[in-house]
């Protein structure tokens, strides 16, 4: 698959600055016993903005101190771990966060998207089920659930999560998009084949199915013969394990309006946890 040409997109919220422009987070800010979580946790947020990571943290972490059910600290501290890479920090931090606030389908979601990271697929997929558990309509949480699917070889599965939010070709697409990541070509290709058996006129399968289905005939010449699952129109891949695609289960899919075909999607963190660069 083309990756040029298949557009990702994530949903990201602007937030206000609170604190006004001043960068000394010594002082009086980090010593002064009076200063409340919220007083830390906007300085946090402003240091974090200007790539002071080691400032954010501190300020992070002593909002967590003075209140061990921030939420909104918890889930900053663990995306500031991630954007460094340090993930096991991370995850300390959301196990830790989930502890204090078990009922926060926002704080699940971010510990599956720190799971999904590490490719602790079985982690993902029970912290993205618990947060839909405490809010069904999660749209973020919902499309987390669908690629960590896709990526353990639930193709099926994976598009009726990605149906629920997202017209049924383009729930395919996405799917596609996740086998193309993993250099799986011929369950890309079945994903494309499907998408524009769900709408003909769908143009990012049909400006990529070309280009997928020589990468899939290539993988193919250059592998062993395979065993019934080699076909390039099955729904699960040989080196994952085997789970029923109940797709039939899902709400019926949403079907694509004539016009501008929407955008494949990616992993994403909550709202609150997407930073504005």
């Amino acid at each position: 698959m083309k990756t040029p040409n298949i557009y990702l997109c994530i949903v990201s919220v602007a937030f206000p600055f609170i604190l006004g422009c001043s960068q000394d987070h010594g002082g009086i800010l980090s010593s002064s016993p009076q200063i409340s979580s919220r007083t830390r946790y906007a300085a946090g947020k402003m240091l974090e903005r200007q790539n002071d990571f080691p400032g954010a943290i501190k300020q992070y972490s002593k909002a967590i101190e003075a209140d061990p059910h921030m939420v909104e600290a918890f889930s900053r501290l663990g995306t500031v771990y991630m954007k460094l890479n340090r993930l096991d920090d991370a995850q300390k931090t959301f196990k830790q966060a989930i502890e204090e606030n078990p009922d926060s389908a926002k704080l699940r979601n971010n510990f599956g998207f720190c799971c999904l990271q590490k490719k602790n697929y079985t982690g993902a997929q029970q912290q993205f089920d618990a947060a839909l558990g405490l809010s069904p309509r999660y749209t973020r949480a919902r499309i987390n659930l669908a690629i960590t699917l896709a990526r353990i070889g639930h193709f099926g599965q994976s598009a009726a999560e990605f149906s629920r939010v997202l017209p049924a070709d383009i729930a395919y697409c996405n799917v596609a998009a996740v086998c193309a990541d993993m250099h799986d070509y011929r369950n890309a290709l079945w994903a494309l084949e499907r998408a524009l058996e769900e709408n003909p006129r769908c143009e990012v399968a049909g400006d990529n199915i070309d280009y997928v289905r020589r990468l899939a005939k290539r993988m193919m010449e250059q592998t062993s013969p395979l065993s019934e699952q080699s076909d390039a129109a099955t729904s699960v891949s040989t080196s994952t394990p085997k789970t029923n695609q109940a797709s039939s289960t899902a709400p019926p899919a949403r079907r694509s309006p004539s016009g501008p075909q929407p955008r494949v999607v990616r992993p994403s963190w909550s709202a609150d946890a997407v930073a504005r660069e």
